[in-house]
């Protein structure tokens, strides 16, 4: 929020600033409306593209940034402490959170960006994990193929080849579904990643609609 702060005779007074435009003159309409025969009808304006500017719209009496005339039809940035005079009557500018909703969306917009890039990361950080796991199930069968072919050719004359195949059977078994329980839940894991990932996009692309559509706005009304 921005505020024209009346000094001199008009100290005391304080207007607030519409961040599209906030225009300044004697006459109706203005939203700083200013009953003083050296201030034109509508004298000036100011508004906020992430920092504040003023132009003078072609005023009988002129205007001033600091003491120096500024002039017709050009635009001015602005800091906090200006002095602005329009004709005669000057005020101090006082912009304690420059930016305002311009700012607030594009930063918004930058988290939301920052959010979908961690969510990029843990998606892929996921499908390495169910890489690596599903090459650790592909390990654990190999050397389950290993032990058995070894285990046939010991001399087992204390085991029945019924047993030793029971064994192996139940070793595979156990074996399979602990490794299936992992595949099954780094799935899970990156089945969730890719749904924030899709929410995540559609927030960043409605930020980006939402700020194009105040960029159309402002482009319309300066024209």
């Amino acid at each position: 929020m921005a505020v024209l702060r009346g000094t001199g005779e008009l100290s005391g007074e304080a207007f607030s600033l519409d961040e599209d435009d906030a225009t300044v003159g004697r006459g109706d309409g203005q939203q700083v409306m200013v009953a003083h025969g050296s201030v034109s009808q509508r004298h000036a304006k100011l508004w906020c593209e992430e920092r504040w500017f003023v132009q003078d719209v072609g005023s009988r009496n002129g205007s001033a940034l600091n003491g120096t005339p500024v002039a017709a039809e050009e635009p001015y940035e602005l800091r906090e402490g200006d002095e602005l005079s329009f004709g005669a009557v000057k005020f101090r500018f006082d912009a304690k959170t420059p930016g305002g909703k311009r700012a607030e969306a594009r930063a918004a917009l930058e988290h939301a960006h920052a959010a979908l890039d961690r969510s990029t990361r843990e998606h892929e950080a996921l499908k390495a994990q169910l890489a690596k796991a599903q090459a650790d199930l592909s390990d654990r069968e190999e050397a389950l193929d290993e032990w058995e072919r070894r285990m046939h050719e010991v001399n087992a004359t204390w085991v029945s080849r019924e047993d030793l195949a029971e064994q192996l059977k139940v070793a595979e078994e156990r074996s399979r579904v602990a490794a299936q329980r992992q595949v099954d839940a780094a799935v899970r894991r990156a089945l969730e990643m890719e749904k924030r990932f899709v929410q995540a996009t559609a927030r960043v692309e409605t930020l980006e609609r939402t700020l194009r559509e105040r960029d159309e706005e402002l482009a319309r009304r300066r024209a």
